[in-house]
């Protein structure tokens, strides 16, 4: 939210220093959780065509904020191909097995270890991949893991659009799965009425937001780049809790305009406003 906080600010009023701040809190929210990897990339686009100056301030504003998140984000990438050779810090990547978890013959929209499973086993055997995963250490899987999550895609183009759709409503939960709550009711019914709730007055500040395209602009962009991680890997709604702050706002909104059309039309209505 910090990070979106500036960005606005930079929309409004673009100036390196801002574009700087941005890639460094960005960067820093990312080492934390990388659910929205897509979105520096959008932010650059966007940063690049729609603000305000010259080419020149804009390639400034580009590259202090591409400059500044990089400085940031690039750390444990580097320090991962410096030690190959032989360091004992080396981080084992995720993105791979996380992609085959949520993209293989028993994909269902969350999760699964399919490699253990005899389909996932008959499709990495049909690849070919079976002794070199037998054989890799942490470091190595990973790519290979990549390889048959899209080699899957590849090959399931229909059954992987119908899974986007089950994706997409494990992570925002309107029918939960069932390992997502492991049985408890409350949970499921408190996420179902946070959902339901925010979802449709969200929807609407988000129509309402369009003739402030350029101020809003980022936080579009955050839920573009989830929906895309989504269809991309899988669902759950406890990675959403990552962009409930920016449907929050536009429900806010949503609800400031039904407040406002309320008064305007009912004068019995405004009274009450005015007293709370």
């Amino acid at each position: 939210m910090w990070a979106l906080n500036i960005a606005i600010g930079l929309a409004r009023r673009p100036a390196p220093r801002e574009a700087v701040a941005l890639g460094l809190v960005f960067g820093v929210a990312q080492q934390v959780k990388s659910n929205l990897y897509v979105f520096p990339a959008l932010l650059v686009a966007w940063s690049a065509l729609a603000l305000s100056g010259s080419i020149r301030r804009r390639l400034v504003l580009v590259c202090g904020l591409a400059g500044s998140f990089l400085l940031v984000s690039l750390g444990t990438p580097v320090g991962n191909l410096l030690s190959v050779g032989g360091g004992t810090w080396a981080l084992p990547g995720s993105a791979g097995r996380t992609l085959w978890w949520g993209n293989n013959p028993l994909a269902d929209g969350y999760y699964n270890y399919a490699e253990t499973e005899p389909a996932g086993k008959a499709f990495i055997e049909a690849h070919g991949l079976t002794t070199r995963l037998a054989q890799a250490d942490k470091l190595e899987k990973d790519p290979l893991f990549a390889d048959l999550g899209l080699a899957w895609i590849r090959e399931n183009p229909g059954r992987f659009l119908v899974l986007c759709l089950k994706k997409l409503n494990n992570a925002f939960g309107f029918f939960p799965h069932a390992v997502t709550f492991e049985g408890s009711r409350t949970t499921e019914v408190v996420h179902l009425l946070s959902c339901c709730l925010i979802a449709p007055f969200a929807l609407v500040g988000m129509i309402a937001a369009r003739r402030r395209w350029l101020i809003c602009a980022p936080l579009f962009l955050v839920l573009l780049s989830y929906v895309f991680m989504v269809c991309l890997f899988f669902g759950t709604p406890r990675y959403t809790v990552i962009v409930m702050p920016v449907l929050i706002v536009f429900a806010s909104s949503a609800l400031w305009i039904c407040a406002d059309y309320f008064a305007r039309t009912y004068p019995a209505f405004a009274k009450l406003i005015r007293r709370l």
